[in-house]
């Protein structure tokens, strides 16, 4: 299994992650990787660190609890940890479920989350 794992710095972070593919920018870095199953985005000291997470064509599932949130279907799994904005986009396809328990960022959800 492949993983790809980001780690941002003192400025603000952004991390757009889809399936199959990502692009993390962190210190004025820009960084993408393609082909892996598992990404771990970790935001770093910035006030206005963002993530943005692309469903599916699948069925997927978000789980957000204090300062983590994941979302997972088939043959993936994003992990990000300490952003202070989540964006979750449910527009690919298939149903789309969230679970949240004392989330400590903010969640945009786009779509359809059940």
């Amino acid at each position: 299994t492949d993983l790809v794992r980001f780690l941002g710095g003192p400025g603000n972070d952004s991390l757009t992650a889809n399936p199959t593919s990502a692009t993390f920018l962190t210190g004025g870095f820009t960084l993408n990787t393609t082909s892996f199953e598992r990404l771990i985005g970790i935001a770093g000291t910035g006030t206005n660190d963002v993530a943005i997470l692309n469903d599916s064509a699948g069925n997927d599932i978000f789980a957000g609890t204090i300062g983590t949130g994941e979302l997972a279907g088939t043959g993936f799994f994003e992990r990000t940890i300490n952003f202070d904005v989540i964006r979750i986009r449910g527009v690919n396809g298939g149903t789309n479920r969230r679970v949240l328990n004392n989330i400590a960022f903010t969640l945009i959800e786009e779509g359809t989350w059940l």
